[in-house]
């Protein structure tokens, strides 16, 4: 997938099917107007084209990274993802400017695809059918995907975040369409995992939510690799109890190199047990042993 980061460096796509949106987690309503788009594109011959904005419009926390967005859209067959810088100046472009500047003439685009909530445009003045009316100026079809309700409840980015900050991560799969994860670089630790006979990637999440602090069984995928792991969420509490800012890190089953700097993937399969803080570092040990073979058996 090609990743376009500037407008100044946009360019017309062969008979460019344009999907619009911030699409955080790429959830199953996301997947719907994606695939659509997708499958449009390939059908005419066309080009598959995502547009979406960093930082997120409305100043909300992230369901996940940017650099995890692009790699699930990359997954979903998209030819080329436009990455809008949402600044000052994008902001306060009229949602006629943006139809007419950035749809038609920049990308020149043959279909669009959007939800019903979509918005967009100064103050987001504009909504799906003020750009349905627009871009039929330009002798452009939007196509406006309806809510998507799972057992009553609207599908969006703000439940599945309160559905991860609680703990329901069986839940928040259902409609992400895939585990909960998190996606990140490795970054340097205290080395207190490698001390204890366990040596841990410590992930950097780029401000991703996160489960409750706990130890979980996780998938983990590294350079085209799988590996089975145990991941802890939390402040140490065995070594230091006044820590606050929580902690990620991953030991991975059979690992002995360094990752640091790499790009690592965890998916939470299952729960294990709650953090808690223990008398000494061989209680721990102990604790962590029964762990990996607790995670071993859910994750074979």
């Amino acid at each position: 997938m090609r990743v376009v980061r500037d407008l100044k460096s946009l360019r017309a796509c062969r008979r460019a099917v344009l999907a619009i949106g911030v699409f955080d987690g790429v959830h199953l309503a996301h997947r719907l107007i994606i695939n659509a788009c997708v499958r449009r594109a390939r059908r005419i011959g066309g080009s598959s084209v995502v547009m979406t904005f960093w930082p997120h419009p409305r100043g909300q926390k992230t369901l996940y990274s940017l650099e995890h967005r692009l790699r699930l859209l990359s997954h979903l067959g998209v030819d080329t993802c436009v990455v809008v810088p949402f600044n000052g100046a994008f902001s306060r472009m009229s949602p006629e400017s943006f139809v007419k500047k950035i749809v038609c003439e920049r990308l020149k685009a043959y279909a669009v695809y959007v939800g019903e909530n979509f918005r967009f445009g100064r103050n987001a003045a504009g909504d799906a059918a003020l750009l349905a009316r627009l871009c039929a100026g330009c002798h452009v079809r939007v196509s406006i995907s309806r809510t998507v309700r799972v057992n009553g409840t609207a599908i969006s980015s703000s439940h599945i975040r309160r559905l991860i900050a609680g703990g329901n991560l069986a839940s928040a799969a259902r409609l992400l369409c895939a585990p909960v994860s998190v996606y990140g670089h490795v970054v340097e630790g205290t080395g207190k995992g490698r001390e204890l006979g366990f040596p841990t990637a410590n992930i950097d999440p780029h401000h991703e939510v996160t489960p409750p602090a706990g130890v979980y069984a996780v998938r983990v995928f590294f350079d085209s690799t799988s590996a089975k792991g145990v991941c802890s969420i939390g402040t140490r509490p065995t070594f230091d109890r006044r820590a606050t800012d929580p902690v990620i890190e991953v030991h991975i089953l059979g690992l002995t190199k360094d990752l640091y700097g790499k790009y690592l993937e965890a998916q939470f399969i299952a729960k294990l047990r709650d953090q808690r803080p223990f008398r000494s570092a061989s209680a721990l040990i102990r604790q962590i042993r029964r762990d990996i073979l607790k995670a071993k058996k859910i994750l074979s």
